[in-house]
């Protein structure tokens, strides 16, 4: 309710109570003004004000400031907005202490953890550079352990069959994990790319000898050797790490 509302309807209440002290129907109130009553009734309603000149007439009939009256009105109302006000902190102090000591806490808490943890995860996204290739992987970094989760390797070429296979995954050159061995032959020939979706790497640990703090930007290569007529060929990969999440950024 806005200032100008508030004010119509006090003065409305003060006009009806004042009409009703002097044993005054709106009617016998209108003729003593000499307006009609349903004007009465918009004041005593708060649907409209009476003007300044009306104002001084009500005020000689009733022998009272109307203004005067809003005015103490308003005070008294402030007044004991206030008191309510002490009183509610008074008799809620000890809760309110209680209260507002436990998010002083849980604040320093919050405070503490994102202090001391601030930068100590990263997690990372591993994304490919070529349309021939793709594949689910991702890096989490702690201060104690890096993981390296990779799956789904799709390569997009021709069927190729082999039925030895080694696997290599590089991190700048740096050589992290090794499966396979292209001198131990199998029976039965497999393709390529039955082979790679069949990969289903997690590491945690081999990667803190070798990787950096920062592995943002870096390139992660698969390198796939393969025979061929007892012949050995190479397949490459080469995937952009690239980080996504960091325990010092609040917004993402």
């Amino acid at each position: 309710m806005n200032h100008r509302e508030e004010k119509k309807k006090i003065y409305g209440q003060i006009i009806l109570e004042l009409r009703e002290k002097n044993n005054l129907t709106q009617a016998q109130l209108g003729e003593k003004i000499n307006i009609n009553s349903n004007a009465i009734s918009k004041w005593e309603n708060g649907v409209t004000l009476p003007n300044e000149e009306n104002i001084v007439k009500l005020n000689k009939i009733f022998n009272v400031s109307i203004e005067n009256i809003y005015n103490n009105n308003m005070k008294q109302n402030k007044k004991s907005i206030k008191i309510q006000a002490i009183e509610f902190i008074e008799k809620h102090f000890v809760s309110l202490i209680a209260i507002l000591t436990i998010i002083f806490i849980l604040f320093i808490i919050l405070l503490l953890f994102f202090i001391n943890n601030s930068g100590k995860c990263n997690y990372y996204s591993i994304e490919k550079t070529n349309q021939e290739y793709s594949i689910d992987g991702s890096i989490i970094e702690m201060p104690n352990r890096i993981s390296i989760s990779l799956s789904n390797i799709i390569l997009n070429t021709p069927k190729i069959n082999s039925s030895n296979f080694e696997t290599s995954i590089y991190i700048n050159n740096v050589l992290i994990y090794k499966i396979g061995d292209i001198e131990d032959g199998k029976e039965n020939n497999i393709s390529l790319n039955e082979y790679l979706q069949n990969i289903n790497i997690n590491l945690s640990n081999e990667l803190m000898l070798t990787a950096s703090e920062n592995l943002d930007g870096k390139q992660l290569v698969i390198k796939v050797d393969y025979t061929v007529n007892n012949e050995i060929k190479v397949v490459e990969m080469t995937f952009l790490i690239k980080k996504v999440f960091s325990s010092n950024q609040l917004f993402y």
